[in-house]
């Protein structure tokens, strides 16, 4: 009888080790979700419509996952960081944005052709409906440097000789509007909404650094 007993304790120990060696060995690391949009955001200027804000931001620190999505098949990341530039409307300091996806227990979820952000990065990053979201378009968020040693001057200069700085900075005047506000949603810091002094301000590309 104990004969049996330990060949069957042996048996199952035996196939739990296979199994916990096996999952460990082929568990994936990192899962990629695909997604479909609600609109043509590779077009500078449909993407300048429904973001209140977009800034160029350096990652001081990853707060880590948001406590409203913890245990969530959605979670969010959630980061401080320095607003260094601004395109559109005007952040200062620091504030904390969030990464659409993270990591679910030791699995980082993302969209298949996303990154997750590191400390020290610096990013150009348009965020809707006021909340400071990456949201999930890759015309959305845009690598500048990885460069934790640069220094203020050189960052400064690679900000403003950034193509898709340009780009945005140029397409804020000729946003299209392809929505229209209601009582749920508020599309804030139109460029057809600011005045003329604010207008004549976002001419001069040194304006929107942050002092």
């Amino acid at each position: 009888m104990k004969k049996k007993l330990i060949i069957s304790s042996l048996f199952v120990l035996s196939f739990f080790s296979v199994w916990f060696i096996t999952y460990e060995t082929l568990k994936p690391d990192v899962i990629y979700s695909d997604v479909e949009y609600w609109a043509d955001f590779r077009d500078d200027r449909r993407v300048l419509w429904v973001v209140d804000n977009m800034f160029v931001w350096r990652v001081i620190e990853n707060l880590w996952i948001a406590k409203d999505t913890w245990g969530s098949d959605f979670p969010r990341t959630d980061f401080k960081v320095e607003v260094l530039y601004n395109v559109k409307w005007k952040l200062k300091w620091e504030v904390v944005v969030r990464q659409q996806w993270g990591y679910k227990r030791w699995i980082l979820v993302l969209r298949r052709w996303d990154t997750y952000i590191q400390e020290g990065e610096v990013y150009l990053f348009t965020a809707s409906w006021n909340t400071k979201t990456i949201m999930s378009h890759p015309n959305w968020k845009h690598l500048i440097t990885s460069d934790k040693n640069i220094s203020e001057k050189e960052l400064k200069k690679l900000i403003k000789e950034n193509i898709k700085v340009k780009d945005f900075r140029k397409a804020y005047k000729d946003e299209i509007q392809f929505l229209s506000d209601s009582k749920d949603r508020i599309y804030k810091n139109k460029y057809k909404d600011l005045s003329e002094e604010e207008k004549e301000e976002l001419k001069d590309f040194d304006k929107g650094f942050v002092e």
